[in-house]
């Protein structure tokens, strides 16, 4: 075929063999194609590209004219699915740096991480797989692979069990004196109470002692039923006084679906010199500051006294709202506007970190 020859033995050809159209290095080198500015591979009509090499910068490799890969600094990007086949096939990260931890990550839309697992285990030290999940406000750990087994961080749930175990609890008859029930899941790490809560208000000390005391034999058998989902430790109990400062309903509806809800429980001890009533004085304040400046979202607040000598806080404070999104939305802005408020709760006590929960109401006493 007739050809275009380049070099001292045509080691450049340029020919077409009557089929296709070629370039070829026959020569002991190779063959560069060079530019100042990018390197395009495209259509003859310069619309669609197929390669596209970008000066100091990235590599991008295109499907019809779709960008499926692209380099980067950081590594490379891939665009929809990578697909991995063959035989044996093998997906492998391998770290060239003992002292770091490698990382598979899981992010939303908005490139916020919302799940991780995580190859822990630097030098020196046993390799494990930690599993996190976003729990509203951080990654938390839920589960880790080691070499000698694994852990579970939080609670395991058997998720159609507890539906179904809660949905049959409500169908039995409230024991008398009952005015309100509720269950409360831990979200994130480091609870105070680590596998939650069945909360029960009830009208009087004699009404709670008396059912417990004398369970209906619906209830035993309902506690027999599901004691593979929960074991009611009936002697554990721990009793509180509630005190509940407002109309619940002052900022609208908490509970939504299902009686779903989001709450907030810090744990506080009075300060040398203050007790309930300097607490109480100030949440006299805090109602006038809710009357003043509201609320957006539903919220409403309560105060839990302990009734048992082994507790290790002076009073437990909840915040309750319908979302851990509306409560995210009401701490910001009483970081913004309560400042002063604040600064009159710090006087009476002193508050760690609070615990968070996904929650539920079961049973409310329209009566009561």
């Amino acid at each position: 075929a007739n050809y275009a020859g380049f070099g001292a033995d045509d080691d450049l050809k340029i020919f077409h063999n009557g089929s296709h159209s070629i370039v070829r290095e026959t020569g002991t080198g190779s063959l560069y194609l060079q530019s100042n500015d990018n390197v395009i591979l495209s259509k003859d009509s310069n619309t669609e590209i197929m390669v596209k090499g970008i000066a100091d910068g990235a590599v991008e490799l295109y499907h019809d004219n779709v960008k499926k890969f692209e380099t980067g600094s950081h590594g490379v990007d891939i665009v929809d699915e990578a697909h991995i086949e063959g035989a044996t096939p093998h997906l492998t990260i391998q770290r060239t740096d003992n002292a770091n931890v490698p990382t598979l990550r899981f992010k939303g839309s908005a490139g916020t991480v919302g799940a991780s697992i995580d190859f822990d285990g630097t030098s020196g030290t046993a390799n494990e797989l930690a599993f996190q999940t976003y729990d509203g406000a951080s990654l938390a750990e839920r589960f880790r692979v080691t070499y000698t087994g694994a852990k579970v961080s939080g609670v395991i749930t058997i998720e159609d069990g507890i539906q179904e175990m809660l949905s049959e609890w409500q169908k039995l008859q409230p024991a008398e004196g009952l005015s309100w029930a509720g269950v409360y899941a831990p979200v994130g790490d480091n609870h105070r109470f680590s596998n939650g809560w069945w909360e029960l208000e009830w009208d009087s000390k004699e009404s709670s002692d008396n059912a417990f005391s004398n369970p209906s034999p619906e209830f035993l058998a309902w506690s027999e039923k599901y004691a593979d989902v929960m074991t009611c430790d009936i002697e554990g109990r721990f009793p509180w006084t509630f005190y509940l400062p407002r109309d619940p309903g002052s900022f609208g509806e908490v509970m939504g679906e299902n009686g779903y809800f989001a709450s907030e429980f810090l744990a506080c001890n009075f300060k040398d010199g203050k007790a309930s009533q300097d607490l109480r004085a100030a949440v006299v304040q805090f109602n006038e500051y809710l009357d003043m400046n509201g609320s957006e979202n539903p919220y409403l607040f309560g105060v839990y006294y302990p009734e048992f000598e082994e507790a290790d806080a002076d009073f437990l404070w909840g915040n309750w709202h319908a979302s851990f999104e509306s409560m995210k939305s009401g701490n910001a802005d009483w970081e913004e506007n309560g400042k002063a408020m604040q600064a009159k709760f710090d006087e009476i006590s002193t508050c760690i970190s609070p615990d968070y929960y996904n929650s539920r109401e079961l049973y409310n006493d329209p009566s009561s």
